[in-house]
């Protein structure tokens, strides 16, 4: 079952205010790429950034053995409900000796590697003739 906007109604003017801030903080880019797991956070984001009336919003969804399949297809599934491009990228943190030690930072190099998969995939899908087609894009 999908939810549209109008199902939605939120009570609190402390929520409408916080996702007011949001939507006019992501404004202020012309395009916003939202490293993109389909849970709550990510997905709150995505759609602040898909009101605020950019240039382009990018979903972008990491694929690697950490990321159960379910995720990705929940992560398809809101941003087709949302009307928002979706790329997806493999991601290989998994190879990364870091990563592997399984201590208190591997989700930092984590988190580095998906930022600079994104990075990488801007500059690889972007059409812009300028000097860092990645500069264009808040990454999110």
């Amino acid at each position: 079952m999908s939810v549209n906007e109008d199902q939605v109604k939120v009570n609190s003017p402390q929520v409408e205010l916080d996702a007011r801030r949001l939507i006019n903080f992501l404004s202020r880019y012309p395009a916003v790429a939202v490293a993109f797991s389909g849970g709550v956070d990510s997905s709150v984001v995505l759609a602040a950034a898909q009101r605020a009336d950019l240039s382009r919003v990018v979903a972008v969804t990491a694929v690697s053995p950490s990321v159960a399949q379910w995720q990705l297809e929940l992560s398809q599934q809101i941003a087709s409900q949302l009307a928002v491009e979706h790329w997806v990228v493999e991601t290989h943190e998994i190879s990364l000796p870091e990563y592997q030690r399984n201590d208190s930072q591997r989700c930092f190099f984590c988190k580095q590697t998906l930022y600079r998969m994104i990075t990488d995939e801007i500059r690889r899908r972007s059409d812009s003739h300028s000097d860092d087609p990645a500069t264009l894009f808040r990454v999110a």
